[in-house]
């Protein structure tokens, strides 16, 4: 009988070191390693009731490169079970705990770091926190200084943005989402306009905490489209929006949608490299092992096609 299988992403993306650092993501990982080798000291609690640890680190097997980092999500809450036992006419939820030294899986995470370059499964939508957990599990290994700080983001996809700079950005829908609690210093501004009001109050620090968490919660869109001054004909492109285009992919901005001048419509997953593995099911996750095959397998594609260049 075959096992069960199950379909999860694989996602390259890459990690930058800030000017004048010599090291590499894949040293740090060893590091925290070789200081940490007990698990319950490699902790990452970004939430109150799920905590992330590095469950393993292990080297490529017959490498000179290469390290696997097996990251996984800890619920520290009951878990429930229905009973189908109790009674004919109806089925109950019973709450359970785990058993001592065990913990519920919520989710697992495996990163394939060669050098400065990951390849991650099942990551899904937490590209962020995976750069805070290593920062601040390598800063209590002293792999790094408290204020040494690196990036994790997506290495765009090149012919793709090469292909937007030549046909030119019509229209750009950009997700303000993720950022409206970021912005603090519209009040600063010298700018004298009858639109900087309304924008100081959509950007500006509100006046009281339950503001913040109100603009944080709200949903924001900024839409940018060519004006119709001036025909296709006279002006092949807007470069101005191309510009601005470009500039979102690079910066790896978590939603928007770009139309192109040949009418063509990309999003924000175009520019992710990415390829679906079919892993083992294993209880309510993947087969490790299995991963660890493809995602060496993915990175040794990505290397064979020039991909660790762009």
């Amino acid at each position: 009988m075959s096992q069960p299988k199950i379909n999860k992403s694989m996602v390259f993306k890459r990690c930058y070191m800030p000017e004048g650092f010599n090291g590499s993501l894949e040293e740090i990982v060893t590091t925290i390693k070789e200081k940490l080798p007990n698990h319950a000291d490699r902790v990452f609690r970004p939430e109150l009731f799920k905590s992330y640890l590095i469950g393993n680190i292990t080297p490529k097997e017959n490498a000179d490169k290469g390290v696997f980092v097996s990251v996984l999500c800890q619920d520290k809450g009951a878990t429930g079970l229905i009973n189908f036992e109790k009674s004919q006419e109806s089925a109950e939820v019973e709450e359970h705990e785990a058993p001592e030294n065990r913990a519920w899986l919520d989710n697992q995470i495996l990163l394939y770091i060669v050098d400065n370059h990951l390849v991650c499964c099942n990551l899904g939508p937490r590209d962020s926190f995976v750069g805070n957990m290593l920062k601040d599990i390598a800063k209590v290994a002293d792999a790094v200084n408290d204020d040494f700080n690196f990036t994790i983001a997506d290495v765009p996809n090149k012919p793709e943005l090469e292909k937007v700079n030549n046909i030119g950005v019509k229209e750009i829908d950009l997700s303000l989402t993720s950022y409206l609690s970021t912005f603090d210093n519209f009040r600063n501004t010298s700018i004298s306009s009858e639109i900087m009001p309304v924008l100081e109050r959509v950007f500006g620090e509100p006046d009281e905490v339950s503001g913040l968490k109100k603009r944080a919660s709200a949903k924001g869109r900024l839409l940018l489209t060519r004006g119709g001054r001036f025909k296709k004909e006279e002006i092949p492109k807007d470069d101005w929006l191309t510009d601005i285009g470009s500039t979102v992919i690079e910066q790896d901005l978590d939603e928007y949608k770009i139309k192109l001048e040949d009418g063509t419509t990309i999003s924000s997953s175009n520019f992710k490299v990415m390829k679906s593995a079919r892993l083992t099911r294993h209880g309510n996750t993947f087969s490790v092992d299995d991963a660890k095959l493809q995602t060496a397998a993915f990175f040794e594609e990505l290397k064979s096609n020039g991909s660790l260049d762009w």
